[in-house]
């Protein structure tokens, strides 16, 4: 399921929880793709990847006509330094270009929440408008890592 947020700016960015694995896969890629998702991100640890059944998600994203990102962040952890002028500058730039980037880690809560929350407020969102969006949208509030927040936060300061 896609937790979606449309404001600011031109694109819409939304978070999930990871897929289902196994013969599941495919048809939840498929269906990203035909809800009109143009970046699917995978934040998982590559020991998740593994514990998760999600191996095959790569190759299945790029069947379904998905552009995959796999940027692993540890459970309940921030990116790393390098993270906000790579993985989270071509996020942002394809969102403003009106596209819809679909963040997921293991349950779409803390670190999905914490990169979709940074694309926004690269947008031009206000941090808190964009984590009340975010929980509203979610349905739980978001992050659950207050280190989470505060990483967001200094992307304005």
């Amino acid at each position: 399921m896609l937790y979606s947020v449309t404001e600011p700016g031109p694109g819409r960015v939304s978070i999930m929880a990871k897929p289902r694995p196994g013969d599941w896969l495919a048809d939840d890629l498929a269906r990203l793709a035909g809800r009109g998702v143009d970046i699917l991100v995978s934040l998982l640890t590559p020991a998740e990847v593994a514990e998760t059944g999600l191996a095959g998600e790569p190759s299945l994203a790029a069947a379904a006509g998905l552009r995959f990102l796999h940027a692993p962040i540890p459970d309940r952890g921030v990116p790393g330094a390098d993270f906000a002028a790579t993985v989270l500058h071509e996020l942002s730039s394809c969102h403003a270009a009106g596209g819809h980037v679909a963040v997921h880690c293991r349950f779409g809560i803390g670190r999905s929440a914490m990169v979709a929350a940074a694309i926004l407020v690269r947008a031009g969102g206000s941090p808190g408008t964009v984590w009340a969006d975010l929980a509203a949208a979610r349905g739980v509030p978001v992050p659950d890592v207050d280190e989470q927040r505060r990483w967001v936060e200094k992307l304005v300061t």
